[in-house]
């Protein structure tokens, strides 16, 4: 999350890279905060912080 606060948007791949978590595991903690209203993504893989 600290992450998304200081670029405000980052690809999954930069994420994962940065965070050292697997894409799979990532991916489901972005889509549940996704669900939570927390980020947005966007095309091509892109999250945003809202």
């Amino acid at each position: 999350m600290d992450l998304l606060i200081t670029e405000k948007e980052m690809n999954l791949n930069l994420l994962s890279m940065s965070c050292g978590i697997p894409i799979p595991k990532l991916s489901a903690t972005l889509l549940d905060m996704e669900f939570k209203g927390l980020i947005k993504s966007r095309p091509g893989g892109i999250f945003k912080l809202l």
